[in-house]
C-alpha cells in the first residue's frame, strides 16, 4: 500500500507543479560487513566456517523456493 500511495502522491505532484519525478524500486541491498542475521552474510559466514574446517559442509535453510534479487550497495550508490 505504501508503494501505491507514493505513486499517487507523485502523480498529484506532477499534475499540480508540472515537475518530473523519477520513482525507483531497487532490489534488496547487500553491504560489506552486514550483520549475519541477513541471508547473504549468513551464507558467507557459513561458507567461511566450512572452508576453515570449523563446520560440517552443510548449510541449513528454511525455504529454497523463495526467489530474490540482491544488489550490492556500491552498485546502488552509482545507480542513484
Amino acid at each position: 500500500s505504501s508503494k501505491v500511495s507514493d505513486d499517487l502522491l507523485s502523480f498529484k505532484y506532477i499534475k499540480k507543479y508540472w515537475r518530473y519525478i523519477v520513482r525507483i524500486r531497487p532490489f534488496n541491498h547487500t553491504v560489506t560487513r552486514q550483520h549475519s542475521k541477513f541471508v547473504c552474510s549468513d551464507f558467507a559466514r557459513h561458507i567461511a566456517l566450512i572452508e576453515k574446517g570449523n563446520q560440517n559442509p552443510l548449510i541449513s535453510v528454511v525455504n529454497l523456493q523463495a526467489k530474490k534479487d540482491f544488489t550490492d550497495d556500491r552498485d546502488m550508490v552509482n545507480a542513484y
